[in-house]
């Protein structure tokens, strides 16, 4: 019996999310008058005209722009809008970017935005940023603190000499003098304070990609039992080895893996958790090696500790010293009907990392040649 091994490749599936912006969907700014300040809003909202954009595996985020639209209530006369983007999330690595300012023309209500996504997003990555215009952006000059008010003179007492009297009048007046300039500053802050919240105009824009198995490392895979290498004349069997494995990791749950062309082609998806230490971490997803016993039914790998519910008989690990890991292996043969009768056995099995970086992939047709090799005597199955 013949095995060969083909390439499989699973594509890798990104998208981003715009999000729209504050529970209301306005923001306020304070208009001037004379004083600075009067009572009166004027109401700004942010649109997105190109929600829920997505990039497929062969794209890329880098570069891309997106729209959203600002609108003003009133068309009258040219507004200069400066914006900035305040970043949250990813402060030490922004991915967002917006022009330094946004133009309405006289006439107009509305102007695009441009929001450029200025590096590749990872899978599995969100990213959130805050276009945001604060006050001394918008227009409106801050207003310093005018500090403590000036301290009034101490009124001299009815023993006081005409001397003393003179010199406390001469500060009174230097006082009122100061409390005049001061009181006009300090209502200017006060109100300044209070309003900060309306001045600001913002917008929380969210981008991400969706998560995706993400190339983690390369290693060699030893086959000890269902596809070790068979001599039906001398029915001897030896270990199969294949070098240049891809192994990934899964960005939504790191303590998903898998391995790539495995077995006859197939995927072989296990979980470690190295959080884990008082317990077994490494566990063999119950999962079909692609192959069907003709007769018989398709050949299945499972990790023993877990199939029978106990590490009575041996248990996955990872050894960190060699980088290697171990997996109690089963091979169970499920029929199409009724009970499981028959097995490729139980072992060991390893997967040793062989460099960080992923490797090229051997041309396949070559790993097909050295694949080619027949299947082992199965035996018994261990019941559940």
């Amino acid at each position: 019996m013949k095995l060969y091994k083909s390439l499989l490749f699973m594509p890798l599936v990104a998208g981003a999310i715009l999000s729209s912006c504050d529970d209301d969907g306005y923001w306020d700014k304070a208009s001037l008058n004379d004083m600075g300040y009067e009572a009166g809003k004027t109401t700004y909202t942010f649109t997105s005209t190109e929600d829920g954009k997505k990039f497929e595996s062969e794209e890329t985020s880098l570069g891309t722009t997106f729209h959203m639209t600002l609108i003003r209530p009133s068309s009258e006369g040219e507004l200069t809008l400066p914006l900035e983007v305040v970043f949250d999330t990813n402060a030490d690595s922004p991915a967002l970017s917006v022009p330094a300012q946004a133009v309405f023309a006289d006439g107009e209500t509305a102007t695009d935005v441009d929001v450029t996504i200025t590096r590749e997003l990872n899978p599995g990555e969100t990213c959130t940023a805050l276009i945001a215009v604060d006050p001394s952006l918008f227009g409106i000059t801050p207003v310093e603190n005018p500090g403590d008010a000036p301290e009034a003179p101490e009124e001299p007492g009815e023993d006081a000499t005409d001397e003393q009297k003179a010199a406390y009048e001469k500060a009174k007046a230097a006082y009122d003098a100061a409390m005049a300039e001061y009181e006009p500053k300090a209502a200017a802050y006060s109100v300044y304070v209070s309003r900060m919240s309306e001045y600001k105009l913002s917008c929380t824009v969210s981008v991400s990609k969706e998560n995706a198995w993400v190339d983690y490392a390369t290693g060699t895979y030893c086959y000890t039992l269902a596809f070790c290498d068979y001599d039906p004349e001398t029915q001897t069997e030896s270990p199969a080895y294949d070098e240049g494995l891809t192994l990934q990791n899964y960005s939504g749950d790191t303590t998903k893996f898998r391995i790539l062309d495995w077995g006859i082609g197939s995927t072989f998806t296990f979980s470690y958790d190295p959080s884990v230490t008082d317990a077994v971490n490494v566990f063999v997803d119950y999962q079909s090696t692609g192959y069907y016993e003709e007769g018989y039914g398709m050949v299945y790998v499972a990790d023993l500790c877990d199939w029978i519910g106990d590490a009575s008989m041996g248990y996955s690990y990872y050894d960190e010293e060699t980088s290697t890991f171990y997996f109690m292996a089963y091979y169970p043969i499920v029929p199409d009907s009724g009970s499981i009768q028959y097995s490729y056995g139980y072992g060991y099995e390893t997967f040793t990392i062989t460099d960080s970086a992923v490797k090229s992939r051997l041309n396949t047709e070559v790993k097909k040649a050295k694949r080619e090799r027949a299947l082992r005597p199965f035996t018994s199955a261990i019941a559940k």
